[in-house]
């Protein structure tokens, strides 16, 4: 079980939600990503990073990234994108700087957007190639605000 933290997001209508974030690490064959902190986004049915981030997250060019299985995604911001997708392994580590406690997301499609993602964040980890088998919980949001994903 991860235990971990919210984070406050600024909305474009000038509102603000408080969303879960892990620190995520990417496996492409030989290549081992440094971590990166990565938005739980459970709106969200991929795995996601930016076209920016590729060259740290799978060792890839932007252009190699473009080689990969296109997907029409709808809506990421306001329009249409295409993001092209890889085959990875993904560890999750708890946002705490002191948490050891990791788990593995085997051989999970990651799609690379052609844009920036609509926060700042290098990584939206979704439910269909993340959490779809796991237990998401949200505790003490109005105090603490922390979150369990159960195994």
């Amino acid at each position: 079980m991860l235990t971990g933290q919210f984070c406050k997001i600024d909305l474009s209508d000038g509102n603000q939600t408080f969303m879960p974030f892990v620190r995520a690490s990417l496996k492409n064959g030989n290549h081992n990503s440094v971590e990166m902190d990565a938005l739980i986004d459970t709106g969200a049915c991929v795995n996601l990073i930016s076209i920016r981030s590729v060259k740290t997250a799978l060792g890839i060019t932007p252009d190699d990234a473009r080689q990969g299985r296109k997907l029409s995604i709808s809506p990421v911001g306001k329009n249409e994108l295409f993001a092209y997708g890889f085959q990875v392994d993904i560890t999750l580590r708890a946002s705490t700087n002191n948490s050891s406690k990791q788990f593995i997301l085997s051989n999970s499609s990651i799609y690379v957007v052609d844009a920036e993602l609509p926060t700042s964040w290098q990584m939206l980890i979704g439910q269909f190639h993340g959490f779809e088998e796991r237990t998401l919980l949200h505790l003490n949001r109005q105090k603490k605000r922390f979150w369990q994903i159960q195994d």
